[in-house]
């Protein structure tokens, strides 16, 4: 999955309460925490993609189009909200209210109450409500895909919403939710591992243990933050063997 890597700075993490987004357009009225903190996770990487992305091919196979293209509508929305673009939310928003319409109506009930909270958000510029909320439509997206037996695995694609939690709870400075994280990738990794040997991915593997040891003796925020971009990056590498 492509994603937008944006790096957190050590005095945004240890200080920041919210999630600037002060960028975009401004046809809503600002939130004033969330103007106020000039931006723990909106510095642009080499790597970054504006653009928003097509629902993962691999992910996709076997998995109708409706189901597939919520995860990766959280995804889009997390990253346009996280670098301040709330004209391009408000579009990715709109499509993740189609694809939601056209799911069952069992899984349309599992999506209901993340997607009130991010109607609300999104509407009124609130980044760090609206950056939770479309994280957590990505990890219920991967939940929605295994009842059709995915290639991708949905632990490779919890792994990536949790790099994600990371980033969020690190420039809160949120202790608590940042060991609970750690503790999810953890288990998620130690599920998921077996399958990923099996498809060849040993190197990233190798250097996916690596990341976890390190963020099993990580004990506050800024040592979460430097952790929390080299696991999103090990994720693409993770889902590769599955991509082929």
């Amino acid at each position: 999955m492509q994603r937008i890597h944006l790096p957190l700075t050590l005095a945004a993490c240890l200080a920041a309460t919210a999630i600037a987004c002060t960028n975009g357009d401004r046809s809503a009225p600002a939130n004033s925490a969330d103007t106020a903190v000039a931006t723990s996770m909106t510095k642009p990487a080499a790597n970054a993609e504006v653009a928003e992305r097509t629902a993962d091919s691999a992910q996709a196979v076997g998995v109708p189009t409706a189901v597939a293209d919520v995860g990766t509508h959280g995804e889009d929305l997390y990253d346009q909200v996280k670098a301040g673009n709330w004209s391009k939310a408000r579009v990715i928003m709109d499509s993740l209210d189609q694809s939601a319409a056209a799911l069952s109506t069992g899984d349309r009930a599992q999506l209901a109450a993340v997607l009130d909270t991010l109607h609300r958000a999104v509407a009124a510029r609130q980044g760090a409500a609206a950056i939770v909320a479309a994280n957590r439509v990505t990890f219920v997206g991967a939940k929605l895909t295994e009842a059709y037996h995915p290639k991708m695995p949905a632990d490779i694609v919890r792994l990536d919403y949790y790099g994600r939690e990371l980033e969020i709870w690190a420039a809160r400075g949120n202790t608590a939710r940042l060991a609970a994280t750690a503790t999810d990738i953890r288990k998620t990794w130690d599920a998921i591992r077996p399958q990923e040997l099996s498809h060849g991915g040993a190197a990233a593997a190798a250097r996916m243990d690596n990341l976890v040891a390190r963020l099993a003796v990580a004990t506050t925020p800024a040592q979460y933050a430097k952790l929390a971009t080299p696991i999103l990056d090990e994720v693409d590498a993770l889902e590769k063997p599955f991509e082929k």
